[in-house]
């Protein structure tokens, strides 16, 4: 999200958490905002929260992130700009019946927000009358997340929320704003469990989102565990001008990425360091062994010959504004290895990690890379990359995707809008090897044909052992001269 003026910017955070004990957004970071809680409800299980930050000025991208308390659940986040918005109330409410829903003294006229988690069912929503949802995301471990708005015409105590269903645990909150425009609204998914400057950001970007664990034995996609963002998540920051990182490099080696042609080059000396925040247009960061992660927060930026390793939570690599190329490098150990968008990773060796490789979001290449061997938490079913919704400019050319090591795996590639909006595309997946998950290759669409996938060009791929099958595809798909190892075709 891009605000074009000073605005209040508010992010709405929906998380799944524990059966016993509580779950709560510890924090949410970026855009060089100072961030405050606004309204906590999380009585049962999971937590419905609404955060904001003032923007004294435009903004040139912004991609907020939420760390959860207990990592490793579910989530998904939607942001708000709101020009010259001022928060005037906001309520919360948790309860282990009815339909999900609170009360708020909300002036005429005012933009009234509100965020839902329903901890017991993944089942649509029905809005009161005069009430929208924005975005709803129905999570295979059986929870919902969901997002309103509504405008009252007169001032005093409004009711917002939903009318059905009326069976379920749920925690829900909203906020009235007085705006002086029409907010502009990003819903993201991701998973959420911890990055280093937020955990599993249920961020804009992702949703997260977002998150979301492997098809069961009757092969029902679902995007993985991660989360937010958080995510995270999953949720989509809107990158620089004319980033590199947007650029497609075409692939110099023919052979297949692995062990001897991926990662920090034989013979480079590494210099120990900290976890690196990059905020300078055009910044290098080069043979560094890193403990933490990188986040950048400007274009142009680039990480090249170094290891970055972390203990098994956040991002090794987190777009928050700008761009990033990364190259000959090494990444283990966090929740994903990088997200969301605008970046390129060439000749990388990623493994260890406890969610997803990779989260591919718009203006994103992936090639000659290597992914393998992940350890996947408890419920977070991997995936080798997940595409991230609303995805533009993606491609993933000549990797080695192997997840038949990994236990548990979803996919090696994940291409789903899973949380909304729509993938327009275009998006190019080809000269790869991939192996291992429920299905290889999902290609399907989101929220049940809510949202779907469009442009996408599948060609020229090898597939390796799976658990059903090599692919799961039920969109319309651009699709030749993809075979099993043994030179099999391969139909979606």
């Amino acid at each position: 999200m891009s605000p074009s003026a000073a605005s209040t910017l508010v992010l709405l955070v929906a998380a799944d958490g524990p059966s016993a004990g509580t779950q709560s957004v510890s924090s949410v970071s970026g855009c060089g905002l100072t961030w405050s809680l606004v309204r906590r409800a999380n009585g049962t299980q999971g937590t419905s929260e609404v955060w904001s930050a003032a923007a004294p000025t435009a903004l040139t991208s912004c991609a907020p992130s939420a760390k959860l308390a207990q990592t490793g659940y579910l989530g998904a986040a939607s942001l708000y700009a709101v020009s010259g918005g001022t928060v005037t109330a906001s309520a919360g409410t948790s309860a282990r019946s009815g339909a999900a829903a609170t009360t708020v003294n909300a002036p005429a006229g005012a933009l009234v927000l509100a965020v839902g988690n329903d901890w017991n069912a993944a089942a649509q929503r029905t809005a009161l009358t005069n009430e929208a949802l924005t975005a709803q995301y129905l999570a295979s471990v059986g929870d919902t997340y969901w997002f309103q708005k509504t405008t009252p015409s007169t001032t005093g105590s409004l009711v917002v929320g939903t009318s059905a269903p009326a069976s379920s645990s749920w925690s829900y909150a909203a906020v009235a704003l007085t705006p002086s425009t029409t907010p502009t609204a990003t819903p993201t998914s991701t998973a959420t469990a911890t990055p280093t400057a937020s955990a599993t950001p249920i961020a804009t970007a992702t949703p997260t989102a977002t998150a979301t664990p492997t098809p069961t034995a009757t092969a029902s996609p679902s995007p993985t565990a991660t989360a937010t963002p958080t995510p995270t998540a999953t949720a989509t920051p809107t990158a620089s001008p004319s980033p590199t990182a947007t650029s497609t490099p075409v692939s110099t080696s023919t052979a297949m990425p692995g062990a001897t042609n991926t990662g920090v080059p034989a013979g480079t000396v590494l210099t120990p360091s900290g976890s690196i925040q990059a905020t300078t247009a055009g910044q290098v960061i080069s043979n560094l062994d890193i403990t933490g992660g990188v986040t950048v927060d400007a274009p142009n930026v680039v990480i090249k010959n170094s290891r970055i390793h972390g203990s098994g939570s956040g991002d090794g690599v987190r777009v928050l504004s700008g761009s990033v190329t990364v190259q000959d490098s090494e990444i283990y150990g966090f929740e994903n290895a990088i997200g969301y968008d605008h970046w390129t990773g060439l000749r990388l060796n990623i493994h260890g990690d406890t969610g997803d490789g990779v989260k591919l979001g718009s203006s994103t290449t992936l090639q000659d890379s290597w992914i393998h061997d992940l350890t996947p938490a408890a419920g977070a079913h991997s995936d080798g990359g997940q595409m991230q919704s609303g995805v533009t400019n993606l491609v993933v050319r000549h990797n080695t995707i192997d997840m038949t090591s990994t236990n548990g795996a979803n996919s090696a590639l994940f291409l789903a809008p899973d949380l909304g909006p729509s993938t327009a595309g275009p998006v190019l997946v080809e000269n790869n090897y991939l192996a291992g998950g429920g299905f290889t290759l999902y290609v399907v669409d989101g929220a049940n044909g809510t949202y779907y996938v469009g442009n996408i060009t599948v060609r020229n791929n090898v597939f390796g052992d799976s658990g059903y099958g090599p692919d799961s595809v039920n969109v319309p798909v651009t699709w030749y001269g993809n075979t099993l190892v043994n030179g099999t075709v391969v139909n979606p």
